[in-house]
């Protein structure tokens, strides 16, 4: 051989570094033609490209061969562009067939003209493939020699992420690798004249991808009380060609309106082309919650580094306005009841003097971690909880179950012309709460129930100390059933006009010592209430 045929071999014989090898998965293909030709001056070559630009080209085109051929400096013409396609046709086939078989359903596999190797002959000068050229396998210079020297030590980055050696055995066949689809190729003739290596898209493994993450939540705005799930719909897409499947979390956290903040995770899986729904309800959340309170909701995705994906991806959704919601609070809810056990409700609202009544006040506590409810009374001439001086044990705050919740109770005289009562309670249960009572002038309990929201009921009784009518500014009353999670004054109102004459909670033609009878300036005796309430034991929860 000559010494500028040798040179040209190895110059013509691409290599490409790299770093790390990594497993490949089985499959590719190889094709090869015999030489003709007799002892021409002729010389082996290869050549290998499998990077980020990309291979030779696809395994359906003979411009794929003749671009490997071109970079060596080798022209294709005559015979040698029959046998070209003729082993290019035999390696596509090998590959498209292997690949179907491995993954139903996804195509013929993409493949790619990753190796060309060839024995040109000289004339002139000039190198040309015409077919007649053969070199011995072995021996310097040879098909095993010149891969081994110019193609094996290197690492080559399929797609520029996936890296991996031609000795790396195949995933799924650690026998098999590309050199091993080389050696079957030059062995299958004892004159080997050009041989084709194909990849197909999977191989010698798929290359990583990046993974994109869009999302939807549902039912994550409204008011608080509302028991429907909230959900997320997550969308995934990837810039690869591998469709593989990848495991998720998605969190949705709650911030209450004091600072709690409480998170369930749900996990998902979906394909990386595809989508997922994740849902979580209130009892997800916290076990002892019948709805859901006010606050702020938003839904986290993560998804780890796993299969090809080429790092982590996750969308926070705080910030997103398709990722979360705000739980507005629930208005507070307060309503009298008279002596009898009824609700005060004419015309007027209206309520008269010298009368008991029990005033009731239902707010959601939000799950807070504290809670105030302030009943803002528009009048001073009202005594709490007696009939001749405050006492503050008739003011009460019970849970769900009739139980009482430690609270404390205040009676605030500090704003002219008002009277505050103030139940404040510092570890209110996230369960629900439930209204109960024990009636004026009676000497049985009964209980009011709402088991649509998160409720408790702060109690008082008020009696107005001047027996007669009031003037209008001193009867008037707007209860403000003020829950405050944290602190401060809540918000909710229910008026009370001015009653006139008989007490509201006296049925026709019945006598009692507590409702003075006849005008409204008569003046009676006043009895104690026959019947205490419980003590004060917590705190009812109430919005601002």
């Amino acid at each position: 051989m000559k010494a500028g045929v040798a040179a040209l071999a190895a110059i013509a014989t691409l290599g490409a570094g790299g770093v790390v090898a990594s497993t490949a998965f089985a499959g590719g293909g190889g094709g090869n033609q015999p030489g003709t030709g007799g002892n021409l001056d002729a010389v082996q070559f290869w050549q290998y490209k499998d990077d980020a630009s990309g291979a030779w080209g696809p395994a359906t085109s003979l411009d794929s061969v003749r671009a490997a051929m071109n970079n060596a400096g080798v022209t294709l013409e005559g015979n040698g562009i029959t046998k070209a396609q003729a082993a290019l046709d035999q390696a596509r086939t090998e590959c498209e067939t292997g690949f179907q078989r491995r993954h139903s359903g996804e195509g013929s596999g993409d493949c790619r003209v990753v190796a060309v190797g060839a024995v040109p002959a000289v004339f002139g000068g000039n190198f040309i493939y015409n077919g007649s050229g053969q070199a011995s396998p072995t021996g310097t210079g040879g098909w095993y020699d010149n891969w081994n020297k110019y193609v094996a030590p290197n690492t080559y980055k399929y797609a520029g992420t996936q890296n991996y050696r031609t000795s790396d055995g195949f995933s799924d066949d650690p026998s098999n690798s590309v050199d091993a689809i080389m050696r079957r190729n030059v062995e299958a003739s004892s004159k080997p004249s050009i041989v084709v290596i194909v990849l197909d898209k999977y191989q010698p493994a798929p290359p990583s991808y990046h993974l994109s993450v869009s999302t939807q939540a549902a039912e994550m705005s409204g008011q608080s009380g509302d028991t429907k799930a909230a959900s997320d719909t997550i969308t995934l897409s990837s810039d690869g060609s591998k469709t593989e499947n990848v495991n998720g979390t998605a969190t949705l956290h709650w911030r209450g309106i004091d600072g709690t903040e409480k998170t369930v995770a749900k996990q998902f899986t979906a394909s990386n082309k595809g989508s997922a729904t994740v849902s979580a309800s209130f009892k997800d959340m916290d076990a002892s919650w019948e709805s859901w309170p006010a606050g702020k909701r938003w839904w986290d995705v993560d998804v780890a580094k796993q299969g090809n994906m080429a790092e982590a991806v996750s969308h926070k959704g705080e910030n997103d306005g398709k990722e979360s919601g705000e739980k507005t609070t629930t208005p507070p809810e307060k309503w009298l009841t008279n002596e009898a056990g009824d609700t005060v409700q004419d015309g007027n609202d209206s309520i008269a003097s010298g009368s008991l009544y029990t005033a009731h006040i239902k707010a959601h506590s939000n799950a807070s971690g504290k809670f105030w409810i302030y009943d803002t009374i528009d009048t001073r001439d009202v005594v709490i909880g007696g009939t001749e001086q405050d006492d503050v044990s008739k003011v009460t705050v019970t849970d769900a179950n009739g139980n009482v919740v430690p609270a404390d109770i205040s009676i605030d005289d500090s704003i002219d012309g008002k009277r505050v009562v103030k139940a404040h309670a510092t570890a209110p249960p996230f369960r629900p709460l439930h209204a109960e009572r024990a009636t004026v002038g009676q000497t049985h309990r009964r209980r009011l129930r709402d088991q649509r929201r998160f409720r408790g009921v702060l109690e008082r009784r008020q009696r107005h100390r001047q027996p007669g009518r009031l003037p209008d500014r001193q009867q008037r009353q707007r209860g403000q059933g003020h829950a405050d999670p944290g602190q401060g004054v809540g918000a909710g109102r229910v008026r009370r006009s001015r009653g006139r004459g008989q007490g509201l909670d006296q049925p026709a033609g019945r006598r009692s010592e507590d409702v003075p009878r006849g005008r409204p300036g008569g003046r009676r005796r006043q009895r104690q209430h026959p019947e205490p309430l419980a003590q004060p034991a917590g705190i009812l929860f109430h919005h601002r």
